[in-house]
């Protein structure tokens, strides 16, 4: 707690503190803008409060700042904090047990609960406002899930208007996560009753999914982390890996059911993950998935059909196997994490750029410096572009493909060795087919 303490003279002591967050409770992580939040959490086993005051932290690439009653009393709301959503130019904080939680410019707005919503707690308990995450909308609504009351899920407008839907008696043990589609659909994982449920909120139909085939067709009974990718597809984890729709708006006519993702391992066919029980995911700036489990960390191509990498305790600096949260910051494409043990983050190379024409390639690091033996990072580049790099004689020293926004370069030649000291240039040819030199990159050997 208290770091390292120097005992000073007239036995006065001084503390020398490491800045990190308040906890190290990644119970969920969310990447806004350039910052990098994080929740403590959350509820236990049997789906109640912990009352953990630890509130909230945030890493904006230099330092992180912590908000939690233990240190400062206004922030007593932030207690059980189940996420954080940015929507309507403010931050969203769900908790288990206070209601949810408006925030901005490190300061509480209001505080939404049974006495100015329509959020409301369990039956015998109505002021002990349970929600377990928030979602930003495609409809440019909130949505937010209330387990254990009547309406479990509920929709706030940027005008400030609720409406609250009630999807069906298996809605009120453990709503869980929720995300929407594209064409106005909204999606909820009951992982405690192994189940997902669809619904479209302009006409109130709705349809369950549950595991096996005819069913909804999800590989495994539980169901904790959902989203849509950046083709538009819901992708769902499950405690037997994982299952896709790739058509979300058939579900307003009964036609989509979760798909199993084949993949050819070792030369045998078989099913994504299949045995894996998947604890979080996320997806990168190349629509790459990000997947957590019990046994590490994994990344699987676009469409799922190959696994690039698969971190452990064993393999790499992965301080715990067990991955309960991921976040991805998209201007660096830096993976963030939550395990049994703590928080961590992996540079994994692929960004996205809100806007690229208002953007400029850069590298990092520029100089390189001697001795520097990891890889170069250029930033801002147009998706997914052909890149290429030179020597001053415009001989091709290197050449690879962006991922989303960013590219790496290790350094080194065609030939596999060292790049020697000198300027390098950086050209990106996009999609029209022209090439452009973007950056410049100075070594120093």
């Amino acid at each position: 707690i208290y770091g390292m303490v120097r005992l000073k003279p007239g036995r006065e002591f001084e503390y020398f503190r490491p800045n990190g967050p308040y906890s190290d409770e990644g119970f969920s992580l969310a990447a806004i803008g350039s910052d990098l939040w994080a929740a403590s959490g959350g509820w236990n086993n049997f789906f109640a409060p912990t009352a953990n005051a630890h509130g909230v932290a945030k890493w904006n690439g230099l330092e992180w700042k912590s908000f939690s009653a233990e240190l400062d009393p206004k922030y007593a709301p932030l207690k059980d904090v189940t996420s954080i959503t940015a929507w309507n130019g403010r931050l969203w904080m769900t908790t288990f047990g206070s209601g949810l939680v408006e925030w901005k410019d490190e300061e509480i707005l209001k505080v939404y609960d049974a006495a100015n919503s329509p959020l409301k707690g369990p039956a015998g308990a109505a002021s002990d406002i349970r929600l377990a995450s928030a979602h930003a909308g495609y409809d440019g609504n909130l949505w937010v899930t209330n387990p254990l009351s009547n309406f479990t899920v509920h929709s706030l407008s940027p005008s400030g208007e609720w409406d609250s839907y009630f999807v069906g008696d298996i809605g009120k043990t453990a709503f869980v996560s929720i995300t929407t589609d594209r064409s106005g659909g909204v999606w909820t994982s009951l992982p405690r009753d192994g189940a997902i449920i669809s619904f479209i909120p302009k006409t109130l139909s709705q349809r369950i999914y549950l595991e096996g085939e005819n069913k909804g067709g999800l590989p495994g009974a539980g169901t904790t982390p959902i989203l849509t990718d950046k083709d538009g597809e819901i992708w769902a984890g499950s405690t037997n890996g994982i299952s896709v729709v790739y058509d979300p708006a058939g579900t307003a006519m009964g036609q989509s059911e979760f798909q199993p993702i084949y993949i050819v391992e070792n030369g045998e066919t078989g099913y994504l993950l299949s045995g894996e029980v998947v604890t979080a995911m996320a997806v990168d700036g190349a629509n790459r998935k990000w997947v957590g489990t019990k046994k590490g960390l994994w990344l699987v191509a676009a469409d799922g059909n190959k696994i690039l990498a698969h971190y452990t305790e064993s393999n790499s600096p992965l301080i715990n196997n067990e991955i309960r949260s991921l976040a991805i910051l998209p201007n660096t494409g830096e993976v963030f994490m939550g395990t049994a043990m703590g928080m961590m983050s992996l540079r994994a190379g692929a960004t996205e750029l809100e806007n690229e024409a208002a953007v400029k390639a850069y590298a990092y690091p520029n100089p390189v410096k001697p001795g520097f033996a990891g890889e170069i990072a250029i930033n801002g580049l147009p998706a997914n572009s052909d890149i290429r790099i030179t020597d001053a004689g415009g001989r091709l020293v290197y050449q690879t493909v962006s991922l989303g926004n960013q590219a790496l370069w290790n350094g080194r030649n065609l030939a596999g060795l060292p790049a020697s000291s000198g300027v390098y240039f950086v050209f990106a040819v996009g999609e029209d087919l022209i090439s452009k030199e973007v950056a410049k990159i100075l070594i120093q050997r």
